[in-house]
């Protein structure tokens, strides 16, 4: 289950680079994070179909990033096709209370993330 997780997170870091996005920031709003993976208690069946997502996911990007034939504007749109069609692939594998647990997950991540917070006119 580790290495599944570990891999889902290097998927989304790879992802994050290949947009020339600073990889400090790993997980952009709504993506999953390793943590909110462990909180929807996959069984068996959904962590090997989350497993070959993720694999054909990689490959997938690495092909379009590695096509030299494409535009940067091409790569871009290709590899956010890719990131849909992935996260599409992932909401298939989910039970409704699953994905109602990852929305609301990601909703309270982004409540406390830095971007949300409103500084006050004082600075405090």
């Amino acid at each position: 289950m580790k290495k599944i997780l570990v891999f889902f997170i290097l998927l989304a870091a790879l992802t994050r680079l290949a947009y020339g996005q600073d990889s400090t920031k790993l997980f952009h709003k709504h993506q999953i994070s390793y943590t909110d993976i462990r909180q929807l208690e996959l069984n068996e069946e959904q962590q090997q179909q989350l497993k070959t997502i993720s694999e054909n996911t990689r490959l997938k990007k690495m092909a379009i990033q590695q096509d030299s034939t494409l535009t940067p504007k091409q790569r871009k749109k290709e590899l956010h096709a890719q990131r849909k069609e992935s996260k599409k692939q992932i909401d298939a594998l989910l039970t409704a209370q699953q994905k109602q647990k990852l929305q609301q997950l990601i909703a309270e991540r982004n409540a406390d993330s830095p971007h949300n917070l409103k500084h006050s006119p004082n600075g405090d």
